[in-house]
């Protein structure tokens, strides 16, 4: 008998396999659910969030019926699932290519990257003094006093012949027009000094301008220097002051894998809660965990004195996991982009970040 005559017989076996594999029509899903706010919290009794809301709203495109079934870790949600002890993994799951190897991912419904959170850094004097010594304000104060000599010595070029009694011919004239030159700059205006010739009130009237956009301009740029270097700062801002510093981080997490790339020491640690414990007792010198969860745990605890670096790293898409080789996950594809083209994803990801804030 030639091989051709099973192909139909395993083909019709691959898709009873697949029949069996998944919830029979009418049952009830078990959805392990997993992770820190926004996206997995307690509410009361209920179980809500930005995964939590998604999964119901999709739930809702695919009339699904289903009962969350919660683990203390993503790592433990997404070992159930191999195990078939629940059909879907709902959570802030980061989708990489260890754990896409392992189970099967819907296609991203949100986008984030690592943060740190570490303690506040005291604002010294040399922090305040900072800006002023940099090379671009030592740059712009040289280009200001070379433009003031400029337009001073154009003043008394103007002025020395009909106005020499104000601009005198020689150095105390050329001082003079420096000092008009300042006054003028600055909007003060004593009026001691003041040109007649037209040439030299034409010459003022352009620097006025000039000096109207240019010194309210540097004067903005000041305050905006003055304030940022007197706020607190976070003690580490970047990754690579990572390495050689103690971290906390997750188990079973991107983090973990990141914190150890930067060269940091990790702390492994169950959940969030437990890992910013061990930064606010001192035992760490900082958090690496996902930013949106590390800046809901700022907003709405304020007192802890802590801070959360500006920028993020590690950029990372969270998704739904399902066995491998679900039938399931081309409808769960279709109902997401239906939920992303009605707007239903960013409506829930807005109320539950604004309200984060």
């Amino acid at each position: 008998m030639r091989i051709s005559k099973f192909l139909p017989i395993c083909y019709l076996c691959l898709l009873m396999m697949q029949v069996f594999a998944s919830p029979a029509i009418g049952e009830k899903l078990k959805v392990g659910v997993s992770g820190s706010a926004p996206f997995v919290q307690r509410d009361g009794g209920k179980i809500d969030g930005i995964s939590v809301r998604i999964w119901e709203a999709l739930a809702e495109v695919e009339d699904a019926d289903f009962e969350f079934v919660e683990f203390p870790a993503v790592d433990k949600a997404l070992k159930a699932l191999e195990r078939g002890e629940v059909d879907v993994a709902v959570g802030p799951i980061s989708i990489t290519s260890e754990r896409a190897a392992r189970v099967s991912f819907t296609q991203p419904y949100f986008s984030s990257g690592l943060g740190i959170l570490s303690h506040t850094k005291q604002v010294t004097l040399a922090d305040r003094l900072r800006p002023f010594l940099s090379k671009a304000f030592f740059y712009g104060l040289v280009f200001l006093l070379t433009l003031l000599s400029i337009v001073g010595s154009l003043v008394w070029l103007c002025e020395r012949g009909m106005n020499s009694e104000q601009f005198p011919r020689g150095p105390s004239g050329l001082a003079n027009g420096m000092w008009f030159a300042i006054v003028t700059m600055t909007t003060v205006g004593y009026g001691d000094k003041c040109p007649i010739t037209p040439s030299g009130r034409i010459l003022a009237a352009v620097w006025m301008m000039i000096t109207i956009l240019t010194f309210s301009t540097l004067t903005a740029g000041i305050a905006t220097a003055l304030t940022l270097s007197s706020l607190n700062a976070a003690e580490i801002t970047s990754p690579g002051a990572l390495r050689n510093r103690r971290v906390a981080v997750v188990s079973g997490t991107t983090s973990a894998d990141a914190a150890r790339h930067f060269g940091a020491t990790g702390l492994n640690c169950k959940n969030l809660e437990q890992a910013i414990e061990r930064l606010t007792e001192g035992s760490v010198d900082a958090v690496v965990f996902d930013h949106p969860a590390l800046n809901h745990y700022i907003q709405t605890n304020p007192q802890d004195q802590l801070r959360l670096a500006h920028s993020t790293f590690e950029s990372q898409n969270y998704g739904f996991a399902l066995p491998l080789r679900s039938n399931r996950l081309h409808r769960y594809n279709v109902a997401l982009l239906k939920l992303s083209e009605i707007g239903e994803l960013q409506a829930i990801e807005e109320h539950w970040l604004a309200n984060a804030q």
